[in-house]
């Protein structure tokens, strides 16, 4: 009897690699797979992809590295069921992963991922290029080095901005939505603003300026991101001075940007 495994860890995100049906022994034969997702208006599973596959080789979509609830089933060349698997993360170990060096992104996206955690009732796996801002604040995350590779996990989810069409990595174009938008997007939540705990940064610094203030830097990393309206940083500053606040520049980084 041959041996038919489901596997939901993407390893490779711009390509879709998962869910994954490997079938492995030693009875050759022709199987056909079906991968349903549930469209959440309906609540309806509705096929996907689907084909063939022989022994000991693995059927790919290809799919979509995010969020997803899945049903795939492996029937013979007649039709008749041979294996069925329905996605279920409750109580599962899921590795996330954060595609960004950016600590904008990081910032914007760290909270969703607690999020995600808290309503799905799973233990979380997190990684990212700033783990020291947020091990305080998230002790329920366990959070790892980037590139670690994490064994016997049931799912593995990539969170990045992307602007091409490639719908296998992302559901949405960064530069078109909010940017925590991203993060929602991609592990399935309803679009909703939740702001990140920092607060354990935070609470212990003095504040270095009594009054209130705003910091601006007019400049972004990406020309996409530029405010190009005519005297608009005039307009801004202006407005917050006549409500009280003073108005601060992050010359560092407008010297490093002209260079």
């Amino acid at each position: 009897m041959n041996e038919i495994n489901v596997n939901y860890v993407t390893t490779l995100p711009k390509l879709g690699n998962a869910p994954r049906v490997e079938i492995r022994g030693s009875v050759k034969e022709t199987y056909k797979v079906y991968f349903y997702e549930k469209k959440n208006s309906t609540q309806e599973y509705i096929l996907y992809t689907s084909g063939t596959s022989q022994t000991n080789q693995t059927f790919i979509g290809p799919s979509k590295q995010w969020y997803t609830d899945w049903f795939i089933k492996v029937t013979d060349m007649d039709d008749n069921l041979l294996h069925s698997d329905k996605f279920n993360i409750k109580n599962k170990v899921i590795y996330i992963k954060m595609d960004a060096y950016a600590l904008g992104d990081s910032i914007a996206w760290i909270s969703y991922i607690e999020y995600f955690r808290l309503i799905n009732e799973c233990t979380v796996i997190c990684s990212t290029f700033h783990n020291d801002l947020f091990i305080s604040s998230y002790p329920d995350i366990i959070f790892v080095k980037p590139n670690s590779v994490i064994e016997n996990i049931y799912a593995q989810y990539y969170i990045g901005a992307d602007n091409s069409d490639n719908i296998l990595y992302a559901p949405i174009k960064s530069d078109r939505f909010p940017l925590q938008m991203v993060a929602s997007s991609t592990l399935g939540l309803k679009w909703q603003e939740i702001k990140p705990n920092l607060t354990s940064l935070v609470k212990h610094s003095k504040r270095r300026i009594p009054d209130k203030y705003v910091t601006l830097s007019e400049f972004g990393s990406a020309d996409k991101k530029h405010w190009q309206y005519e005297n608009g940083w005039q307009i801004i500053v202006d407005y917050l001075n006549s409500v009280g606040y003073k108005v601060l520049q992050n010359f560092a980084y407008v010297q490093l940007t002209r260079r």
